[in-house]
C-alpha cells in the first residue's frame, strides 16, 4: 500500500496524476493524517529544492542525486527540431515521475520526518515550526498545548509542534521522554511522532519514552486506548495498546542489551517480532507506576538493574556514570528519590548495596 502512495504522490508532483488518482491521495492522506507533514516535505522540495529547509540533511544528497541523474538522461536525449528545450528542469516525463518515487521511498525509508544518521526532526527545520519546548539534564517542565492537553517533559527532552497543530490534526514531535493527558477531540486525532514510532490517539493519558541514544521506545498506557505504528518498516506494523500496558519497541539495528523488565512489569503477554507488549504493576499501596511517578517529581525503582538505573540517574542529576565492576552493575535495586542530591541518593544507596563511589565535576565512577 506505501508503493502506490508512493506511486500516486509522484503522478501529482509531475502533473501526470488522473482526477481520480488525485481523490485516492486525497483519501489516503484523510485516512492516515500522520503521513500528512512528509507528504507536505516532499512537494516543499520538488517545488523548491534549493530551500535553506533542507541545509545539511541526508535527504537532499539522495534527492539531488536523482535529479542529477535526470538532467544527464535528460541531456543525452536528442532534440527534436520546432522543439524548445527548457532551461528548468527539463526532465523527461517519465523521469520526472520515477524520480518522485524514488524520493519518496527514500523518505519512507528513513522513517518520514526523522532521518538516517540521527540528524534531527526535518520538522525542526521548516518555517512552520510554532513552538518547541526543551529540558536539560536534572530538569522537568509542564506546558499546555493549545488544545488544552496537558504534557509533562522529562528531563534533556524536546517537544516540538507547529502552527497546523490545533487546526484539523493535533500533532507533536518528541524526542526523550514525556507523559500527555490528552483532551479527548474525536474530530482532530492527537499524534506523538517519534524517531521510529508513532502513537495515535483520541483522548487519553499515556507515557512515551524515546531518547535517541536509546536502544528501546517505550509507550506505557495508563487509560485511554492508543495506537502504535512502527514508522520503521515500509509496511508499518501496528500495536493496540489498552490500559496498564506497557509496549517496549526495539530499534532497529541496535546493538547495546535492552534492559531488562523491572519487578513492577508483569510477563510479557503479547510477544511480537518488533516489540513486547506487558502489564504495568503499581509499586505500593497508592497504585504509582514505576513508568510514570517520574511526573509526580519521583525517580521510582523497582528491582532494576543498577546499569539501567544509572541511565535514569544521569538524566535525573545531570551527571555521568561510569562501572568499574560489572557484578556492581548488575545488582538489583528498589526505591525512590524525589529531592536528594547526586551525593544523598549514591548514599542512599550504599544503605542496600555495597559499593563505592567517586565524584569528579560531573562524573561518577562506582567500584566494588
Amino acid at each position: 500500500m506505501r508503493d502506490r502512495l508512493a506511486i500516486l504522490l509522484s503522478r501529482k508532483l509531475s502533473g501526470e496524476a488522473s482526477n481520480e488518482e488525485l481523490k485516492e491521495l486525497e483519501d489516503w492522506i484523510r485516512e492516515h493524517p500522520e503521513d500528512h507533514y512528509w507528504i507536505d516535505t516532499m512537494e516543499l522540495f520538488w517545488y523548491n529544492p534549493t530551500s535553506s529547509d533542507f541545509s545539511d540533511l541526508n535527504l537532499e544528497a539522495h534527492i539531488r542525486y536523482i535529479f542529477n541523474q535526470a538532467e544527464k538522461e535528460s541531456a543525452e536525449l536528442p532534440e527534436q527540431e520546432g522543439v524548445v528545450s527548457k532551461k528548468k528542469r527539463s526532465y523527461s516525463a517519465t523521469w520526472i515521475k520515477w524520480s518522485a518515487v524514488a524520493a519518496t521511498l527514500i523518505i519512507l525509508a528513513t522513517g518520514g520526518l526523522y532521518l538516517a544518521g540521527k540528524q534531527g526532526f526535518l520538522f525542526n527545520r521548516t518555517k512552520n515550526t510554532e513552538s518547541e519546548i526543551a529540558t536539560t539534564g536534572g530538569t522537568r517542565s509542564q506546558i499546555v498545548l493549545p488544545d488544552g492537553s496537558k504534557v509533562w517533559l522529562n528531563a534533556s527532552s524536546k517537544l516540538l509542534y507547529n502552527k497546523k497543530f490545533n487546526d484539523t490534526l493535533r500533532e507533536v514531535f518528541l524526542d526523550g521522554e514525556a507523559f500527555f493527558d490528552v483532551r479527548k477531540d474525536p474530530a482532530r486525532p492527537f499524534i506523538v511522532h517519534t524517531a521510529d514510532i508513532d502513537i495515535r490517539v483520541l483522548g487519553t493519558a499515556f507515557n512515551v519514552k524515546s531518547y535517541k541514544e536509546d536502544a528501546t521506545v517505550e509507550t506505557t498506557l495508563i487509560h485511554g486506548l492508543v495506537r502504535v505504528i512502527n514508522k520503521t518498516e515500509q509496511n508499518a506494523s501496528e500495536v493496540i495498546l489498552h490500559p496498564k500496558e506497557k509496549l517496549v519497541f526495539r530499534k532497529p539495528g541496535t546493538k547495546d542489551p535492552v534492559p531488562e523488565s523491572s519487578a513492577s512489569t508483569a510477563p510479557v503477554t503479547r510477544p511480537l517480532p518488533d516489540y513486547t507488549v506487558s502489564r504495568i504493576l503499581p509499586v505500593n499501596s497508592d497504585s504509582v507506576f514505576a513508568e510514570t511517578a517520574w511526573v509526580n517529581n519521583q525517580l521510582l525503582f523497582d528491582g532494576d538493574r543498577f546499569k539501567d538505573l544509572a541511565v535514569k540517574m544521569e538524566r535525573w542529576f545531570d551527571v555521568t556514570i561510569s562501572f568499574e565492576d560489572s557484578s556492581v552493575a548488575s545488582y538489583r535495586l528498589s526505591g525512590a528519590f524525589e529531592d536528594e542530591t547526586i551525593n544523598q541518593a549514591l548514599g542512599a544507596l550504599q544503605q542496600i548495596a555495597s559499593f563505592h563511589y567517586k565524584i569528579k565535576d560531573k562524573h561518577v565512577i562506582i567500584s566494588k
